[in-house]
C-alpha cells in the first residue's frame, strides 16, 4: 500500500483522475469513506457480480480526495496483513473474474484503466477457468490445448473495447494461471502484461518491513 501512496504522486492530470479499489478472494470487496474513515462492503452475489455501490462512493479524485484515498489504502493493509499467509478473510478460491467484470461495469460510460493484480487462476464465480495442465498431453499433438486461450471473457472484453478501458494485468505467482488466457485480457484491451515468476509476497513484505 505504501507504493501505491508514492505513484499517487506521478500519475498525470491527477485533478481530473478518479481512482478506486477492488479486492478479491472468495468475495468481491469495495471500499467507501464517509468522512476520513474508510470501510469495506462486500458483493458475494460472484456468479451475478454487480456494484452495490454509487460510483461517488468509492471513487475518489487524486488531489480532492487523497485522504480518503489514503484511508483505504490503510484500511487494505490492517485487512491484509503480509505477514500472514491468509487474510481476515480467508482464502478459498479467487473470484478475480467477478471483481473485473464489476470494475469494468463501473467504468460504463467513462474511459479509464484497470490494473488487475492475480497470484493465481480465476476459480470462483464469474469467468472461473478450470486447470487444463494435463502431463499426458506433454509431446503430443494434443499438447497445444494447454497453451490456448479460453473465449470466457470474449464479450466482457467487447465492452472495453467501445468503453475505451484498458486492462494492465500484474500476474504475481509461481503456480499455474492461465496466462494464455489472462494474457489475452490485456493484449485485448490495450493493455500490458506483467509476468513476475515465483513471486513470493510474504517475503517481499517482510523485507519491506524491515
Amino acid at each position: 500500500m505504501e507504493s501505491l501512496k508514492v505513484i499517487l504522486d506521478y500519475i498525470p492530470c491527477a485533478e481530473r483522475t478518479n481512482i478506486g479499489v477492488i479486492t478479491y478472494g472468495n468475495t468481491v470487496q469495495l471500499y467507501s469513506c464517509v468522512s476520513s474513515e474508510a470501510s469495506s462492503v462486500y458483493m458475494c452475489d460472484i456468479m451475478n457480480p454487480f456494484c452495490p455501490l454509487p460510483k461517488s462512493a468509492f471513487m475518489f479524485n487524486i488531489v480532492k480526495e487523497r485522504n480518503k484515498l489514503e484511508s483505504v489504502f490503510g484500511k487494505i493493509s490492517r485487512l491484509y496483513d503480509g505477514s500472514i499467509k491468509t487474510s481476515v478473510h480467508g482464502s478459498a478460491g479467487s473470484s478475480a473474474g467477478s471483481a473485473i467484470k464489476l470494475a469494468i461495469d463501473s467504468l460504463k460510460g467513462y474511459t479509464g484503466r484497470i490494473l488487475w493484480f492475480c497470484i493465481d487462476i480465476p476459480s470462483l464465480g464469474y469467468g472461473s477457468l478450470t486447470s487444463r495442465n494435463n502431463p499426458q498431453l506433454y509431446n503430443t499433438d494434443k499438447e497445444r490445448l494447454i497453451y490456448t486461450r479460453s473465449n470466457i471473457y470474449k464479450n466482457l472484453l467487447d465492452g472495453c473495447r467501445v468503453g475505451r478501458v484498458g486492462i494492465d494485468v500484474f500476474a504475481c505467482g509461481g503456480r499455474e494461471m492461465d496466462l494464455a488466457t489472462i494474457g489475452a485480457v490485456a493484449n485485448d484491451t490495450g493493455g500490458e502484461l506483467y509476468y513476475y515468476q515465483q513471486f513470493n509476497s510474504l517475503a517481499y513484505s517482510l523485507l519491506i518491513k524491515e
